[in-house]
């Protein structure tokens, strides 16, 4: 599901961008770079074709490029095999794909770079972008830029001025693909569907905790050249968790589709929350990553690494309605399962039910589950004592 979300948000992002430039029908140049790494394999190029296969809904015709620093003889065959495993979706008819080839002779519209590389890349490829590859005049630009931005505030501060040297600011996507996984883009959806019934439960008075987890079984084998850069914290809690954090926890918007509504309400939990001391966080590494950073990065058997694989936080807002209520986020890598969710828990927290022969407890809880683990599929769960009076989203789950 989240490739083919990426795929709508890509054809919306080319979408705006011909509108903004007048530009109804064109051919659109999309460059991948890091079109061989973690990322690109496992949701861009999936992605990518989805927007590919629904290019006549858009208007566009698209040519693909993906870029890496691995010498050609050895990522081509890499990247042959990704895109081998691509899937057209069910409603996609390849007839019309295939008829819409013919119809090319369309003017530039634009040219979008994606890029899946570490951020300290970011600055360079945008002088080159801006030097030696900009369309020609009247065609549009967008260089969409993945998590995570920077190091630090410092670091973020310094990337987005020396982007500005080279981008404009509305040719810049700063995105996190987290945000969208089906459940997650259906957080907002489902708390607006309920407000009736949520709003007068969404407080300190009746939540005990809120978590976030995100844990996978995975070691980071072949990416520690950029994971011991980051580690878990930058990689997935400070943007991934918390994102998630701040669409549990804002005050919702007048309208959902108000795009500035919903970040100045996000931001104003950001700048709610309180700084966290040394006994709220704990911080750890699985048992080979010292061996694995050795070898990889080729250092000696006494270099120690410091980057963290696990982290477990627990933060506090500062407004009143959250007052002294908990928010876990938990990850880490080559854990005991592969899953992630987000479940508020509530006070009073067992109900019971009773048939004749037994009695059944249960927690009383709302999971945003994301998928993985015992439930492979995505869906918002709702304990039982709940379900009669929640609306449930199109993923939703009773």
């Amino acid at each position: 599901m989240l490739p083919f979300l990426l795929g709508l948000f890509l054809l919306s992002l080319c979408s705006t961008a011909a509108q903004d430039e007048a530009h109804k029908r064109g051919h659109v140049s999309v460059v991948v770079l890091g079109g061989t790494g973690d990322l690109a394999r496992k949701y861009l190029w999936q992605g990518f074709f989805e927007l590919y296969a629904n290019k006549i809904s858009s208007g566009h015709s698209f040519s693909f490029y993906g870029g890496g620093l691995s010498p050609a003889n050895k990522s081509t065959p890499v990247l042959y095999e990704i895109l081998k495993a691509l899937n057209c979706s069910k409603d996609v008819p390849k007839e019309r794909i295939q008829k819409q080839l013919k119809q090319e002779g369309l003017v530039e519209a634009g040219r979008l770079f994606y890029l899946s590389v570490p951020a300290f890349a970011y600055a360079e490829i945008a002088d080159r972008i801006n030097s030696s590859c900009r369309p020609p005049k009247g065609a549009w630009l967008r260089v969409v830029l993945e998590k995570p931005f920077g190091h630090d505030f410092r670091s973020a501060q310094e990337l987005a001025t020396k982007l500005g040297t080279s981008l404009k600011d509305e040719e810049m996507y700063r995105i996190d693909h987290y945000l969208g996984k089906q459940v997650v883009s259906n957080i907002l959806q489902f708390r607006m569907q309920n407000k009736k019934h949520l709003d007068s439960m969404w407080n300190k008075y009746f939540i005990e905790r809120v978590e976030i987890v995100l844990k996978e079984t995975l070691d980071v084998k072949g990416r520690i050249a950029f994971y011991d850069q980051y580690g878990v914290i930058r990689d997935v809690l400070q943007n991934h968790l918390t994102e998630v954090m701040t669409l549990l926890t804002m005050r919702l918007p007048l309208n959902l589709n108000n795009s500035q509504e919903v970040l100045t309400n996000k931001l104003n939990i950001f700048t709610s929350l309180l700084p966290l001391s040394k006994n709220q966080a704990v911080i750890g590494q699985y048992q080979t990553y010292q061996k694995e950073v050795q070898q990889e990065l080729n250092k000696t058997k006494d270099h120690v690494s410091l980057t963290p694989t696990f982290a477990a936080v627990l933060a506090h807002i500062d407004e009143t309605q959250y007052e002294d209520v908990p928010i876990l986020m938990i990850s880490g890598k080559q854990l005991d399962e592969r899953v992630g969710y987000a479940r508020i828990l509530f006070k009073d927290n067992v109900f019971c039910l009773q048939n004749k022969n037994s009695v059944h407890c249960k927690p009383k809880q709302i999971i945003f589950y994301f998928g993985h683990g015992s439930l492979k599929y995505p869906a918002i769960l709702v304990s039982k004592i709940f379900s009669n009076r929640l609306l449930l989203t199109a993923s939703g789950k009773k």
